[in-house]
């Protein structure tokens, strides 16, 4: 599942410090998301 292009999507919205925290946010929400969807091997 990819989310991080919707959440980077938003990052033109804001600017400085808060579109960098929007960017790390995306990282770190795709992650997660992945950790979710995860399937044990």
């Amino acid at each position: 599942m990819d989310i991080f292009s919707a959440t980077e999507g938003n990052i033109a919205l804001y600017e400085d410090d808060a579109a960098q925290r929007v960017t790390e946010a995306a990282f770190e929400l795709q992650d997660l998301v992945g950790q979710c969807v995860a399937l044990d091997v």
